[in-house]
């Protein structure tokens, strides 16, 4: 059999705004003529295109945790102008969200982060009191309270407290 799999990145480019039940249904229609053509069984071919998409994306199959994503969410009880963004926890932004108000209950969703990575937060009118909290190998859900003078952000207990 040949092999006329495309890169995976190139499907991920081209997958924005695609939810999860249009992702499947294009899988399907996929894997429909070379089942009927009786060339493979549905699980060999799955199970052949996920361990090339592994490869593809991660290097070799020994190193998918590198590739597992992540959600991070910051729900907001405060009042004013802050900049959120994430880094490596190394110094290298990998997500800038920019100024948000905090009058939205909701400043912030990431369902693509790494398996470390650090979120900030800083008042607008303070960029020297940023403050950062590390994740590793697992969600989180942070709130931001307070004012652009007095303010904290913690993790909460629940994602449900993030998502919307």
């Amino acid at each position: 059999m040949t092999n006329n799999f495309k890169p995976i990145k190139d499907y991920v480019k081209l997958s924005d705004g695609f939810n999860g039940a249009d992702l499947r249904n294009v899988c399907t229609e996929a894997v429909t003529p070379h089942m009927t053509q009786g060339k493979l069984s549905i699980l060999d071919y799955v199970l052949k295109y996920l361990m090339i998409s592994v490869v593809m994306i991660c290097g070799s199959p020994f190193s998918y945790k590198k590739c597992i994503a992540y959600y991070t969410g910051i729900a907001s009880n405060c009042a004013g102008v802050f900049h959120v963004y994430v880094t490596d926890c190394h110094g290298k932004v990998i997500r800038d969200k920019g100024l948000v108000n905090c009058a939205k209950q909701h400043i912030f969703d990431w369902y693509e982060a790494p398996s470390l990575y650090c979120v900030h937060l800083y008042p607008q009118l303070r960029p020297k009191d940023n403050r950062y909290k590390e994740v590793k190998d697992r969600d989180s859900c942070f709130e931001l309270y307070g004012n652009e003078f007095s303010w904290s952000f913690h993790e909460k207990d629940s994602l449900l407290d993030c998502q919307h």
